[in-house]
């Protein structure tokens, strides 16, 4: 007993160590997009390797030692609410052998739930505007695939119906706010599993993304969607912000359709050239986008890679 309890203080401390440095890499580098999502990887093997007890205990003393260090306590607190509602969940989920999708589906509320506590923490103690800063990285992301497009031979402006006004993002937040956290959710499980493998930690893996498939629930969602504000007036924006989860979840869809057709593509250059013009077109172009969703939609009912 005495053994066990010693590994656990002196695994603790160094994930505690490693975790202390990825917050400080994250704060002060410009590494901060890719330590960012290596955050919760510490809590994870904290808790599969022993318990959600040391996970929860080296996510307080983080805070405690950055404080010291000379973190303010409003960033310190961020980065242990990030990396502890998503290590906690990942690390349970890993340790349970959960199922990939569900794992996935645990993950996107444990960073959804992390995204609200730290949106709710920077407008009531920071006063600070995420809808204005929304709008600016719209119109940067715009003006980037713009210019893109442009140097591939393909002269299009921006639409500017595109662009969002600050009214229309935060009707549509709680729809922004879901979709964010299942693709920071995605990107975390990914890499997550990623270094679990390396460290010969089993872990079931995604189907291929050119073979993702939706169960019929999607498509009743989004006719749900639809028919809901129609029938019920007063939940025009419950119905509005679930069209567009669903909408851009069938388009992810439609996307890995495009991507097993694109993938038989024998020239591996003209197999970038091409998904990255379906990217761009994807971010910059509103009809490609109908024509994703409308393929999607009767992959439903044909299987469109059996074609």
């Amino acid at each position: 007993m005495k053994r066990i309890a010693t590994k656990s203080i002196v695994e603790g401390a160094l994930l505690l160590g490693i975790l202390v440095v990825l917050s400080l890499l994250t704060i002060y580098t410009p590494l901060s997009l890719v330590t960012f999502l290596l955050l919760p990887t510490p809590i994870i093997f904290a808790v599969i390797r022993h318990n959600i007890k040391l996970g929860l205990m080296i996510s307080f003393l983080s805070i405690i030692l950055l404080i010291i260090v000379g973190v303010d306590p409003y960033t310190s607190l961020v980065n242990m609410i990030f990396a502890s509602f998503i290590g906690l969940t990942l690390g349970y989920s890993f340790n349970k052998k959960i199922s990939p999708s569900f794992t996935f589906l645990l993950t996107s509320i444990a960073t959804l739930l992390s995204f609200i506590c730290i949106f709710y923490l920077a407008v009531t103690f920071l006063e600070y505007d995420f809808i204005d800063e929304m709008i600016e990285i719209q119109i940067s992301s715009l003006e980037l695939v713009q210019s893109y497009l442009q140097q591939s031979g393909n002269n299009l402006g921006i639409d500017k119906g595109l662009i969002m006004s600050k009214a229309d993002m935060i009707y549509i937040f709680p729809a922004l706010l879901i979709l964010g956290s299942m693709f920071y959710g995605y990107l975390v499980f990914v890499v997550t599993q990623k270094i679990l493998k390396k460290f010969k930690v089993p872990c079931e893996e995604f189907p291929p993304f050119s073979h993702w498939k939706f169960g019929y629930w999607l498509l009743w969602l989004f006719v749900l969607a639809q028919l809901a504000p129609i029938i019920f007036p007063q939940l025009v924006r419950v119905g509005v912000n679930l069209l567009q989860v669903t909408a851009m979840v069938i388009v992810l869809q439609g996307i890995a359709i495009v991507t097993f057709y694109i993938k038989k593509i024998k020239s591996k250059p003209l197999r970038i050239v091409t998904m990255t013009l379906v990217i761009l077109n994807f971010f910059g172009n509103p009809l490609f986008f109908q024509i994703l969703l409308l393929v999607s939609i009767g992959d439903f009912f044909i299987n469109i890679r059996r074609i």
